[in-house]
């Protein structure tokens, strides 16, 4: 299986901006010049045959399209999902009717429901990033010019959340898709483009004009950056294949739904009993996993929500919280002094194979002894699919609706361990239909079908002297740039 399509299904964004030729200034040289250097903002583009964020995969222009594209709704930085395109909606059962705001496209022609339709029948697509959304989409339709019809197979009252899903003009025969947002993409000559878009309203960008590079691999963007030809770069630091982000570069940290997370083989004797899992995650130390495996790079969580979102449960999540001593009282409950069971790990990813180290010294304190496999990762996969396991080390790009039915539904694509119980599946269906998140998550400590330990962070790295406020957030580094504040 190959990695776009196996466990940890990830787009790395990865963008750029940066001042015109010259070099680097020294330590020197008066502030005045250095800041003199960012009057010209560029972005890194990987070359496509045609320009359009729906029909790629491609980490750099998914990032860069969210200055050109906006969705019915944006997420902010805590996961709340915002009208951008529509007015609001009405709900009946899994019937969702969202009204369009009388929006303008970059070319100068309106915003139609049609137009809607034909990115979301883009977007359903395998090749396109957002096609794991439409999983729980029974249909979709224009009632009219103005009012899209969404219906689920089962409810969801999160529905909003998926819906930053970029807009385009419906134009089968178009190689440059036309968008809504502040820029649009035009060719000077053989190269692209950003320029405003002067219909998109009175809000100044940092930017009237933004210069398009383009890269032909990430440790090309990476030399760039460090040579300050690119000034930013939305990058994964923890990413298996990562390279070097080296640089003189200021960093801004943000959220995503990267969940990093302890499976169990819930087939094994052991780990059938859920009085063992819960001891097993109370001996989790997530903030040391966090702080130093991963660098500060994620944020710990014991449930599998983030923290800095509003379904977040300190109370349910402290029933998890690591604790030595709880898990061995756990341990006991369930009828046992000691536990031995083995853990694997992908041994392609740095910060994975010392996470699973550590995690095998915290659980030894709880009398919990883990022999740590690591292994390559097609092995990986292929144990995972198997069985061929007693707990492992995965990690998976949740919705934003912090939907886990892929982890613990029966035939879920992510269930390896043949997880299944009635009573947590009618907690999540009662919870998405409108109900207690709360409870449900109650019931998910309760029986711990796998055991969360961290959210990964993404980082915005940017030369320094270009923006004195920017505010990055999740799925959008460029999150309203039309706030950003430059250094003049």
């Amino acid at each position: 299986m190959k990695r776009m399509t196996a466990l940890c299904l990830l787009l790395c964004l990865l963008c750029g901006c940066a001042p015109r030729g010259g070099e680097t200034p020294s330590a020197d040289t008066p502030i005045v010049q250095e800041q003199s250097q960012n009057q010209i903002c560029r972005v890194a583009f990987f070359e496509e045959r045609t320009i359009n964020p729906l029909t790629t995969r491609v980490g750099a222009n998914v990032a860069l399209y969210r200055l050109v594209f906006d969705g019915l709704f944006e997420l902010t930085p805590d996961f709340q999902a915002v009208p951008m395109l529509c007015d609001g909606y009405t709900r009946d059962g899994n019937v969702w009717k969202f009204t369009l705001r009388s929006m303008t496209f970059s070319d100068g022609t309106a915003l139609t429901a049609q137009d809607v339709v034909y990115s979301y029948n883009l977007a359903k697509q395998e090749e396109s990033a957002y096609a794991s959304r439409f999983q729980n989409i029974e249909r979709f339709r224009a009632v009219n010019s103005s009012v899209v019809e969404v219906v689920t197979k089962s409810p969801n009252d999160d529905l909003p959340a998926l819906l930053d899903i970029p807009v385009i003009k419906r134009d089968e025969n178009a190689t440059v898709a036309v968008g809504t947002g502040p820029y649009q993409i035009i060719y000077e000559g053989v190269s692209p483009v950003l320029v405003k878009n002067h219909y998109y309203g009175e809000a100044a960008m940092p930017y009237e004009r933004i210069e398009i590079v383009s890269v032909g691999s990430e440790e090309q963007l990476a030399k760039e950056l460090r040579a300050g030809k690119i000034s930013m770069a939305a990058v994964d630091i923890t990413a298996t294949d990562a390279v070097s982000w080296g640089g003189d570069c200021d960093h801004v940290d943000y959220p995503t739904t990267t969940m990093l997370y302890l499976g169990f083989q819930t087939r094994s004797k052991a780990l059938r009993s859920a009085t063992v899992r819960r001891a097993i995650a109370c001996a989790l130390d997530r903030e040391s996993i966090a702080g130093k495996d991963f660098s500060g790079f994620a944020d710990a969580s014991g449930i599998p929500v983030h923290p800095a979102a509003a379904q977040y449960s300190a109370q349910v999540a402290d029933l998890l919280a690591y604790s030595p001593e709880t898990a061995r009282d756990h341990l006991a409950a369930a009828g046992r002094e000691t536990l031995t069971v083995s853990l694997l790990v992908n041994a392609e990813n740095p910060s994975k194979v010392s996470a699973a180290q550590r995690i095998a010294e915290s659980l030894s304190a709880a009398s919990i002894t883990v022999n740590v496999e690591t292994v390559p990762w097609e092995q990986f996969v292929s144990r995972l699919q198997s069985g061929r396991f007693e707990l492992y080390l995965g990690e998976v790009v949740l919705s934003a609706d912090f939907d886990i039915a892929p982890l613990v539904a029966p035939g879920g694509a992510l269930n390896y361990g043949g997880f299944s119980s009635e009573y947590l599946s009618s907690a999540i269906y009662t919870a998405r239909s409108g109900g207690d998140d709360s409870a449900y998550l109650r019931q998910f400590a309760d029986e711990v079908p796998f055991a969360p330990i961290l959210f990964k962070r993404d980082t915005l790295l940017v030369q320094k002297n270009y923006f004195a406020e920017l505010t990055p957030a999740v799925h959008n580094p460029f999150y309203h740039f039309f706030d950003w504040k430059r250094v003049s």
